[in-house]
Parts: C-alpha cells; sequence; structure tokens
C-alpha cells in the first residue's frame, strides 16, 4: 500500500448516491492504493441511507468520510478560529451571502472547502485529488469496430507523475460527450468566438455526436489548463498555491456562476519554477448521466447545459482577461479589441442559436455579456478578499507546521 496520506475530494449539491466513490475507492484498492479519507463537500442535502450505505462500504476498505457543509460549517470555522484566521477572513473563505437567497454558491468556494478539510486533517495528507460526481475510473476508446471502455490504475497514473520534482499539479481532460452537443448553426464559429469557445469549432463541425475519446497512445506534457474532475495535488507546495476563485454575476434579479475554478486556479503559478502535468488519462465524464443515449436538442437537460454553460463562460471570461491584462499576458488595446469582436459575434450566434433551440432565454446572451462585464470590479473585489484570507491561511499553517516540526515547502 500507498505509504503517503491520500484524500479524495468530490463537491456537490447532494449526497444522494454511493456512485463515484465506490468506484474511485474500489479502484485504488485494486491497485494496492490506500484512500486515508473521503471528503465530500456538500450544500443542499444528505439522504440517510446513502451516507449510511457509503460510509458501510469505506469501512470495508479502512478508508474515513469526511461530510463538511460547503457553506457555514461549524467545525472547519472552528479549526481555522484555533490556527489563528482572523474572523473577516474565515467568513471570506467558508461563507456565501448569496446561499440564503439563491441557494447558490461559487464553484471556487465548494474546492476551498475541500482544501482547507485536507489541509487541517487530523493526520496530515500529503496529496489530494479531486473528482466530480459524474465522472468514473475507466476511459472511453474507440477502434476500428467499436466503442469500448478500458480499466485504468487511475491513482497511480497520477502519483507517479505527481512525484516528480517541482510537480505541483496533475490533470487531464475527459472522455465522454463534451458539455456542448453539436450545433448545425450557420454561425457557429460566431457563437463560439462569443463565448471565447472558438478552438471548440472544429470538433462541434465535424462531430456527429460530440464525444471526445481517449487517446491510444498518451501524450504527457506541460500544461496550465487543468480539470476540477479530473485532478491531484501535491500538498507539499500549499504555499506557493492559490486559492481557487469563480465569480458570480447578478442579471435579471438571477445570480449566476462563472465557470472556471480550475482554469484561473493555475493562472498566477510560476511555471518556470513548478510543474502542472496534463497525463493524458480521460477518464469517462457521463455529462448527460444517461450514457450511451445520444444528446437531444429536443431535451431540456441538454439545452440547459448550454445555457448554463454558456452563460458559466460569460462570467469567466471578463475576469480571466483582466487577469491576463493585470500579467502582462496582453495589453489593454488588445483586450477592448477582443470585447468588441466577442460581442458582435455573441449576438449573431444566439440569435441564431435562440431560434434552433426555440428558447428565447438564448437571446439574453448578449446582455449577459454586457452585464457580466459591468460587475468586474465587484469580481476584482472578491478576488482580492479571497486572495487576502488564502494567504492569512498560509502564514498560519506554515507558523503550525514549524511549531509541530513538520514539512512545510
Amino acid at each position: 500500500m500507498s505509504s503517503k496520506n491520500i484524500a479524495l475530494a468530490v463537491i456537490t449539491k447532494y449526497l444522494d448516491s454511493i456512485s463515484p466513490y465506490k468506484d474511485f475507492i474500489e479502484n485504488a484498492y485494486n491497485h494496492n492504493i490506500k484512500i486515508k479519507v473521503l471528503i465530500i463537500v456538500y450544500s443542499h442535502g444528505i439522504e440517510d441511507n446513502t451516507y449510511i450505505k457509503l460510509k458501510n462500504i469505506l469501512n470495508e476498505f479502512n478508508t474515513k468520510l469526511k461530510i463538511v457543509k460547503a457553506n457555514n460549517d461549524p467545525p472547519l470555522q472552528e479549526k481555522l478560529k484555533k490556527l489563528g484566521i482572523s474572523s473577516k477572513n474565515i467568513k471570506n473563505l467558508t461563507s456565501s451571502p448569496f446561499f440564503a437567497k439563491y441557494k447558490l454558491l461559487p464553484y471556487g468556494q465548494y474546492r476551498n472547502i475541500a482544501l482547507l478539510t485536507a489541509l487541517t486533517y487530523n493526520s496530515p495528507i500529503d496529496y489530494l485529488f479531486f473528482i466530480d460526481t459524474d465522472v468514473y475510473p475507466y476511459l472511453l476508446k474507440k477502434n476500428s469496430y467499436h466503442t469500448y471502455f478500458e480499466k485504468i490504475d487511475f491513482f497511480q497514473e497520477h502519483l507517479k507523475y505527481l512525484k516528480l520534482p517541482k510537480t505541483i499539479i496533475t490533470s487531464s481532460d475527459y472522455s465522454g460527450y463534451y458539455i456542448l452537443p453539436p450545433l448545425k448553426l450557420n454561425f457557429l464559429k460566431k457563437f463560439l468566438i462569443g463565448l471565447e469557445k472558438e478552438n471548440c469549432y472544429n470538433f462541434l463541425k465535424n462531430s456527429i455526436h460530440g464525444l471526445k475519446y481517449a487517446s491510444h497512445k498518451r501524450k504527457i506534457k506541460n500544461t496550465n489548463k487543468i480539470l476540477g474532475g479530473n485532478l491531484a495535488i501535491n500538498l507539499k507546495y500549499f504555499n506557493i498555491l492559490p486559492p481557487f476563485y469563480s465569480t458570480t454575476y447578478i442579471f435579471k434579479n438571477k445570480l449566476f456562476l462563472g465557470r472556471g475554478e480550475d482554469t484561473l486556479f493555475t493562472k498566477t503559478i510560476n511555471k518556470s519554477r513548478f510543474r502542472i502535468i496534463d497525463i493524458d488519462l480521460k477518464i469517462f465524464h457521463n455529462t448527460y448521466e444517461n450514457f450511451p443515449k445520444k444528446p437531444s436538442l429536443d431535451d431540456k437537460n441538454v439545452k440547459d447545459r448550454i445555457y448554463y454553460a454558456s452563460t458559466g463562460w460569460l462570467g469567466r471570461n471578463h475576469f480571466l482577461n483582466w487577469l491576463y491584462t493585470k500579467t502582462g499576458q496582453q495589453t489593454q488595446k488588445e483586450w477592448n479589441k477582443k470585447l468588441k469582436r466577442e460581442y458582435k459575434n455573441l449576438l449573431i450566434g444566439s440569435r441564431e442559436l435562440a431560434f434552433h433551440l426555440n428558447e428565447k432565454r438564448f437571446l439574453d446572451l448578449g446582455d449577459i455579456f454586457l452585464s457580466s462585464y459591468n460587475q468586474l470590479d465587484t469580481m476584482i473585489e472578491e478576488y482580492y478578499k479571497t486572495i487576502a484570507a488564502w494567504n492569512e491561511v498560509k502564514r498560519k499553517l506554515k507558523k503550525e507546521c514549524a511549531l509541530n516540526e513538520t514539512t512545510f515547502n
């Protein structure tokens, strides 16, 4: 068994199924990997029977179950208080003013709660893995004859690269249905330009069903792109990690969640000194939870997925461009030019999409683009609050480790 302490973390609204938790714990056991603790960060509810069943399963593998509330978890807040974290910063990291009214939380808050839980766990955690509730530890592949699943050693494949010198993070894309189904639009490219997803154009244009397959020959490479549902972090390097952060914005009295807390996570890491590795291990993503059924544009769930993916990217993009401009990766002039180009193309593409899907709400995407941009100052303010709180956590944890004579980079 592995001599290092490994935690597996999942973020979810509800704990109402033992899958995929059981799948990953069994995958670890079958390949001689011991998972110390399964951390489930939830926001809305726990089904009692599922909790009992999952706990019994984990007992068979000698894995602990740690359930944490994504918003205002008293035990976690008490741990942070004992570390000496200020009340203001505890609130900034563990509480959201939106939950009571909108019943929604920023994705970044969920992941920070999981990360804080691992860092303050009663036994030091060396490696923290993140998965999502709709991914599984096998690959979807295709050959000349058929599509098939291939079993993998999920944890060991990550650890093989995560243990390399100066490697902070390992991650990979998914196999399975892409988040957007194929859209047969005359102005598909314009729509994707408006979302800053132009790099998906050829795939969506040429794909019949929108399926992505795992490679037969993997290509391992350094990257600055990670995905939160297929992610491992070496906590030895916590002191140079930023917090997770994702945006929120209001449109027509409704809260929208920006996507990309995983994308933003790596943008400020010094990649000339530390490595983030794409291990090209495309685990299966059951995007619509009914594979192999093909996504239909008549299905409300598919339309919802397109809509909230679009609004999520629109919530992320302005902040990401601000960050690119602030760090010198683009000029203000280049950003202004990009803004005009994206808005113009989004108006054309979203109108056609609204007609194609018979969904008026897609006509709002142009206004949502502007609304998100107009709330950028608030997003930046919240980002700096998160950074300040995170820096205090790192200082106090480093002091705590020094007092206990434990390793902390």
